[in-house]
């Protein structure tokens, strides 16, 4: 897919809205980052995904090298993870 992509090079977009657009004013699919992707969707009804995740990332909190909070956080995000608290506040939008 990455090839024929690479090959045609009007195919990209300089901005998640660029893509937005041409995926409702032509025949385009448009890739995007999941969580964006929900966003969209959620405020334009005019936009559907179509089929599922390419890939599953997690999300990250950048601390300075060396921080005392990093263990803090990490168990925090830890324990409203396993509580189900991150899947209810995620389900909640």
């Amino acid at each position: 897919m990455w090839k024929q992509m690479e090959a045609q090079p009007s195919l990209f977009v300089k901005s998640s809205k660029e893509g937005i657009q041409r995926v409702k004013t032509s025949e385009y699919a448009y890739l995007m980052e999941s969580s964006m992707l929900e966003y969209a969707i959620e405020r334009d009804c005019e936009l559907i995904q179509v089929g599922g995740l390419l890939d599953q990332k997690g999300y990250a909190i950048g601390l300075p090298k060396g921080s005392p909070h990093r263990e803090l956080i990490s168990t925090a995000i830890l324990s409203l993870q396993e509580k189900t608290v991150l899947t209810e506040l995620k389900g909640k939008k």
